[in-house]
């Protein structure tokens, strides 16, 4: 993701490096980015906005499907500077996305982090081996 064109796009380079040539995914802005499990997929931010861009590899050139929206919400978003470290994550089968809501009442964009500490520990004390 990068801000150079004056707003911020999620773009794609080829791994290992293929001079500079580079792909922007996002159509009119995005952050949060995130690849899908499956290496074929985009995912990204547009304010509220969760989009996908299908991607593909022909020939050696990277074919990007315009971006579709998959949902809109209220979720929590990154508030860091760079706004480059989704603030969601794609469940290993690929069909799910987990979003944090904020609270009620709460800002968006300041969600609550509740942090457990020794959890394992808690587990087997509620959970005792038979």
């Amino acid at each position: 993701m990068s801000n150079k064109s004056g707003q911020s796009e999620v773009y794609v380079r080829p791994y290992p490096p293929a001079g500079t040539q580079e792909y922007t995914i996002s159509a009119g802005g995005g952050t949060e980015p995130l690849w899908a499990r499956s290496g074929r997929e985009r995912i990204y931010r547009h304010g509220n906005d969760v989009m996908s861009v299908p991607i593909t590899v022909s020939s050696g050139f990277l074919i990007a499907a315009p971006p579709v929206r998959l949902f809109t919400g209220g979720f929590a978003l990154d508030v860091s500077v760079t706004q480059t470290t989704a603030n969601y994550d794609i469940a290993g089968d690929g069909k799910r996305l987990l979003m944090l809501k904020p609270a009620a009442g709460a800002n968006q964009t300041t969600p609550p982090v509740h942090v457990v500490i020794n959890w394992t520990e808690e587990l087997k004390a509620r959970v005792p081996n038979k």
